[in-house]
């Protein structure tokens, strides 16, 4: 179940004889604690741990059990993946700190840091020490297992949608030819049945439990749910408004926001991606009907402005067609994100996808309220690009190269207004 909105609360409590301190704060669907300067332990509200810094390790897990890990020696090589034989040793081991430290404080060791506070003491603290202390490996096996009962894999959200709350209408992407994805390699495309969308919705509300409120939006997937036909999506749209607490269309982000944070858990908005190329076109009015149903943003994954490197992706999209897609969008009220690759194509398309990609970002008078991705291009070895790269002798940038792409194509970038965020999408880290 759901926990009521909270303010957040913290708390700071010293050990008497070692002078060790505990500060403990909890937020909306979530808790952390901090003990000394060495350990640091975030989780949500049913107390699965998110995230936690011991030593020189930060680590990050996700809802399906992967743990990922950075090391203060290797900063920059981003996150790695934790070897299977030593994750559940080192879950096993927070959850006995944590049962340790929940012993410690329930028996008086830790008292108020400052009595005269008026903060709250130990008694505020053990119940959520106890939580979190059941989280050993067993659980969070049998916790990933129960999510992969509702989910399939979740491979990628964009970057601002990360404590999105993913919901399922479709599985897979309905073109899956791309010569660089291999994201939705594992899976058939297949839309969900209202009756078994209803199901997934209740699903997903009593799986995060707690933790709901910890999340600030909901995220249609899989790949390009939004291509499915209007009546489809207005069906789907009010499905998710009678399961989640959804921002009214009519309010701007900023308001959104606020209406989100009056109340937990509330959300701020609804988001996906779409593809250019395949499903139901649809007209301002259209997509303004899903905006009144509480779409705030739409992903649209461009790669490239250039023509033949779209073709050697396998990617049947007209750049004309982009822009006259984010020019309905605009007129829907809609905000998008777009994302481009760095990188992909090579050496051989290089010169040509970042004149073109930058021609086309310019045409799409993009806004303050819009975002543009630079995602750095991973190549799979097993992926068709990779073997098509092979046989045609087209080799990768290097480092120095990358970055040059990268900064060509954000210093050519003209807005006609205040201009939208740019940021870097780093697939490999993602972690649902």
């Amino acid at each position: 179940m759901s926990e009521p909105a909270a303010r957040p609360v913290t708390c700071t409590l010293v050990a008497p004889d070692s002078g060790e301190v505990l500060s403990f704060s909890r937020y909306p669907g979530a808790f952390a604690l901090k003990v000394g300067e060495a350990e640091v332990y975030s989780f949500d509200g049913e107390g699965r741990p998110v995230g936690l810094f011991t030593g020189d390790r930060w680590l990050r897990r996700g809802l399906d059990n992967t743990l990922v890990e950075k090391r203060a020696q290797a900063f920059t090589t981003g996150w790695q993946p934790v070897a299977p034989d030593e994750a559940d040793p080192l879950l096993d081991r927070v959850a006995a700190r944590l049962a340790a430290l929940h012993d410690r404080v329930r028996a008086g060791g830790f008292v108020p840091a400052d009595a005269s506070s008026g903060s709250p003491g130990p008694e505020a603290v053990t119940p959520y020490l106890a939580r979190a202390a059941a989280w050993n490996s067993r659980r969070c096996h049998a916790d990933a297992a129960r999510f992969r009962q509702i989910y399939r894999r979740v491979p990628i959200l964009p970057p601002d949608q990360y404590l999105s709350v993913v919901l399922q209408p479709t599985e897979g992407c309905r073109y899956n030819r791309c010569t660089f994805c291999t994201l939705y390699r594992d899976r058939p495309f297949r839309v969900k049945s209202p009756e078994e969308f209803r199901r997934h919705l209740v699903a997903v509300r009593a799986f995060f439990g707690r933790g709901l409120a910890r999340r600030r939006s909901l995220f249609l997937g899989d790949a390009n749910a939004l291509t499915l036909p209007a009546e489809a999506l207005v069906t789907i749209f009010e499905a998710v408004q009678e399961a989640f607490a959804v921002a009214p269309g009519a309010l701007s982000l900023a308001e959104a926001r606020r209406w989100q944070s009056a109340g937990s858990p509330r959300f701020e908005g609804i988001y996906s991606f779409l593809d250019v190329f395949t499903g139901c076109r649809k007209s301002a009015a259209e997509y303004a009907a899903l905006r009144e149903r509480g779409l705030r943003r739409v992903y649209l994954g461009l790669e490239s402005g250039h023509a033949p490197l779209l073709a050697f992706l396998r990617k049947p999209e007209r750049v004309g067609a982009a822009v006259a897609l984010v020019q309905t969008l605009h007129q829907a009220g809609l905000s998008v994100g777009v994302i481009v690759m760095v990188g992909v194509g090579g050496q051989r398309y290089a010169a040509g996808h970042v004149r073109d990609t930058v021609a086309a970002l310019n045409a799409m008078a993009l806004r303050a309220d819009d975002l543009v991705y630079l995602s750095e291009f991973v190549e799979h070895p097993d992926s068709d690009y990779a073997a098509q790269a092979r046989a045609e002798g087209v080799l990768p940038l290097d480092a120095d190269a990358l970055a040059a792409q990268a900064e060509a194509i954000r210093t050519s970038l003209r807005f006609p207004g205040p201009p939208p965020r740019l940021s870097v999408y780093r697939l490999r880290e993602f972690v649902y």
